[in-house]
């Protein structure tokens, strides 16, 4: 089994900034969720990224977890 890089506290203190820049730039209601999963797993797992990401969004701005995770991606791609 490989070994990981970065554990999720790791993860998560070097992605949070990141975000919360580009939170900061678009605003929650023009952010979508993304990855670059599997090419990440070099440096750690999916369930990692998405409890880092999701915790920075509840950091920055608590009821924009679904705005960044679903509604945003929603509206864009004009699904139902």
């Amino acid at each position: 089994m490989q070994q990981l890089k970065f554990g999720i506290e790791e993860f998560f203190d070097l992605a949070c900034p990141l975000i919360h820049h580009v939170l900061n730039c678009f605003g929650t209601y023009r952010v979508m969720f993304t990855s670059n999963f599997p090419m990440d797993s070099v440096s750690t797992s999916l369930p990692h990224i998405l409890d880092a990401f999701s915790d920075a969004v509840i950091a920055y701005a608590p009821n924009a977890l679904e705005l960044v995770f679903l509604h945003n991606a929603k509206q864009f791609y004009r699904l139902k």
